[in-house]
């Protein structure tokens, strides 16, 4: 039996923003989506600037992840928002196709001024991204079936947690397989921290920050990494 057709999303980005972009594919392609991204797609060989016009062009929508570094460095991202931006020209009007989408607080590119844009830094920015392509698969007839990861520890969370002062914060983790490991990345008040992870019987991540988080029979985490300074993750559902 043939597999069901999944959304085509292409996920652009600049070189800085690699892992980041790691995150985006990750959750989309748990979501139900077909994220084509270069780390997964480009075969060893291939003219990939031909191959990634190509992606472009037969993709059913674009994902642009924009940073702060990203809108102000010339090079092949620019290209292709340039390409992106002609092929949304010949979608039908009011049709979902290219998403911009802020890593961080950040002005759009001047070419994509008038283009609802994602916030991806903030706790809701992933789940409407996902509804956003969602209602691009209806309007073409493409089922989105939710295929999370085999590993569990895989997947979004929203973190809570306190500061060593006994402040309060809220974002979102988002742990993604990458290599041998995990890349674990913090999305909190508007910045973005990232580490990389290796799980035993607990989840221990080395990076911008340090955590040793306990793991409880329900997937939740929590983890301390000043004294007194505690955070806890909860995983949010793809199909809420």
């Amino acid at each position: 039996m043939e597999d069901a057709k999944k959304l085509s999303v292409f996920v652009s980005y600049a070189s800085e923003d690699r892992l980041h972009a790691i995150n985006v594919a990750s959750v989309l392609r748990a979501a139900g989506f077909n994220p084509w991204f270069d780390k997964d797609k480009l075969l060893p060989g291939v003219d990939w600037k031909t191959a990634i016009e190509e992606a472009v062009e037969d993709a059913d929508a674009v994902v642009i992840c924009v940073s702060r570094d990203s809108i102000t460095k010339k090079g092949y991202l620019q290209e292709e928002i340039a390409k992106a931006l002609a092929v949304a020209k010949e979608q039908p009007t009011g049709s979902v196709y290219l998403i911009p989408a802020r890593l961080e607080p950040c002005d759009l590119p001047d070419e994509m001024e008038g283009v609802q844009w994602v916030d991806l830094f903030e706790p809701e920015g992933m789940p409407r991204l996902v509804e956003g392509l969602k209602a691009k698969a209806s309007a073409i007839d493409v089922q989105v079936v939710p295929e999370p990861s085999d590993d569990p520890l895989v997947g979004q969370y929203l973190a809570t947690g306190n500061n060593g002062d006994g402040t309060m914060y809220e974002g979102q983790v988002i742990i993604s397989p990458h290599d041998d490991d995990y890349l674990v990345t913090w999305y909190v008040a508007g910045q973005r921290f990232v580490a990389h992870g290796l799980k035993r019987s607990i989840l221990t991540v080395e990076g911008d920050f340090n955590f040793t988080y306990l793991i409880d029979e329900a997937g939740q985490l929590e983890g301390e990494w000043d004294e007194g300074a505690v955070e806890r993750l909860g995983k949010l559902r793809l199909d809420g």
